[in-house]
């Protein structure tokens, strides 16, 4: 991927809203901004980490639902057989010219495997956080 192609996905991912759905309400995650809902839920989980992880459209590329829940299914099992503790979620973009892409909240997942993980399953990038600083974006790949 050229640094053109580069910078426009990033656009797209900084306007993205990372949704965490709790049974009461969603908490909105935006890469950058410091959320307080965000951190009480990480206190609740007794967590100083956590990623944010689609395994949808692998490479930006777009994948039928079918394919996609296939996807997702596998990567709910690698993290539940990795013990993760992880909440449904959905990523966004804040202009709905997108379906959302199904994706998953993993609390107290180290950085290093996060991305490992975002790699594993074809993605240019996660999002990533622990409780002292807003959210990343964070590459997989040296794109």
């Amino acid at each position: 991927m050229n640094q053109t192609e580069k910078s426009k996905l990033e656009e797209v991912f900084q306007n993205t809203d990372y949704i965490v759905q709790l049974p009461d309400r969603p908490i909105i995650i935006r890469i950058g901004e410091y959320n307080p809902a965000l951190y009480e839920l990480l206190k609740v989980y007794q967590s100083r980490t956590w990623a944010f992880i689609t395994a949808c459209n692998p490479f930006s590329r777009l994948l039928s639902d079918q394919e996609n829940s296939i996807r997702q299914s596998r990567l709910e099992k690698r993290l539940a057989a990795e013990n993760y503790h992880f909440l449904n979620g959905c990523g966004q973009d804040r202009e709905k010219k997108w379906q959302g892409e199904p994706s998953f909240f993993i609390t107290d997942i180290n950085w290093s495997s996060a991305v490992s993980l975002g790699a594993e399953f074809e993605q240019h990038a996660i999002v990533w956080g622990d409780i002292e600083n807003a959210p990343a974006l964070v590459w997989c790949q040296n794109s």
